[in-house]
């Protein structure tokens, strides 16, 4: 069952999708989402997936009366809906323009997928500890089923930092290897220029192995990058700068974002030509080892 203020005949394009569940460390999230739905204009989705009432047998009666079931469930309702409508009216006080509210019931990461696609949400946002990465679940099954099995961005912010939000989306790092579905990053990254995103750092990073020729290769990749997004971002505030480093992908990537840019936003796969690193074992050691807010989009199935 969804709640929602939205104004009728109001359909915005881009939506932000907040998953919470009452806990602080999900709830950590909402300044940055607060902050993008405000410069974007647009809604603020909140949505907090139940579980259904598991109640105990009891031995000497059997299994307890539905009515009970259904009171539990009633009070999970009410409970999530008075927690939503709190979150919700201090997002409004804070100059969300408008602000809905979904209470759901299922497996949770495929209630959130299925739901992202219904509010037609651009970017999920959500809390993330981040300390091993992708492949061992650091995220919690739900958040990596989201990012894995998905097809809208999902913007992680670790839990163990608490970013500026005032600051955080201005200037972003947009990592690339040269392949096609590495630049599906520069989509979302070309609708937050302007309103939000004000620097944009293309990154190339080189491999040592190859000399010379690698850097000036990827020079003049993002050379064309370049001139190809200037065209998108006619007319906005935003400024492009380019930058090619040689190492380790993810550590330039990584130490990138901490010393040029605050937020990361990259493909979760994609291979370089040459096929000596892939976006998605990239994406997951920067999750690992990065410190800052990080966007991973999943390229189009199909």
């Amino acid at each position: 069952m969804s709640t929602s203020n939205r104004e009728v005949g109001r359909q915005p394009t881009f939506r932000i999708l907040v998953p919470l569940d009452g806990s602080e460390q999900a709830e950590s999230a909402l300044p940055i989402a607060e902050q993008l739905a405000t410069q974007l204009g647009v809604d603020l989705e909140l949505i907090q997936v139940l579980p259904f009432p598991v109640l105990p047998f009891v031995a000497t009666a059997g299994y307890l009366p539905g009515d009970v079931y259904e009171q539990v469930a009633a009070d999970q309702q009410r409970r999530a809906r008075e927690e939503l409508e709190g979150v919700a009216a201090r997002a409004r006080k804070h100059g969300v323009p408008v602000v809905n509210i979904h209470i759901e019931r299922g497996e949770t990461a495929q209630t959130l997928i299925e739901m992202a696609t219904s509010v037609h949400a651009g970017l999920v946002v959500m809390t993330t500890h981040g300390r091993t990465g992708l492949t061992r679940f650091a995220l919690g099954s739900v958040a990596d089923r989201v990012v894995r099995s998905g097809t809208v961005p999902v913007l992680l912010i670790r839990s163990s930092s608490t970013p500026d939000s005032s600051s955080t989306l201005e200037q972003v790092v947009v990592p690339l290897d040269g392949s096609t579905l590495a630049e599906t990053a520069l989509d979302l990254t070309v609708q937050l220029a302007g309103p939000v995103v004000r620097e944009i750092t293309l990154l190339r990073v080189a491999d040592h192995r190859d000399g010379s020729e690698a850097v000036l290769q990827a020079e003049s990749y993002l050379n064309t990058v370049h001139d190809q997004l200037v065209g998108r971002l006619f007319g906005r505030d935003c400024h492009i700068r380019q930058l090619v480093l040689t190492g380790n992908p993810a550590e330039c990537i990584v130490n990138c974002a901490e010393a040029n840019g605050k937020l990361t936003i990259m493909a979760t796969h994609g291979e370089a030509g040459i096929g000596r690193w892939t976006m998605g074992s990239i994406a997951d050691r920067v999750l690992r080892d990065g410190r800052t807010p990080l966007v991973l989009v999943h390229p189009a199935r199909g």
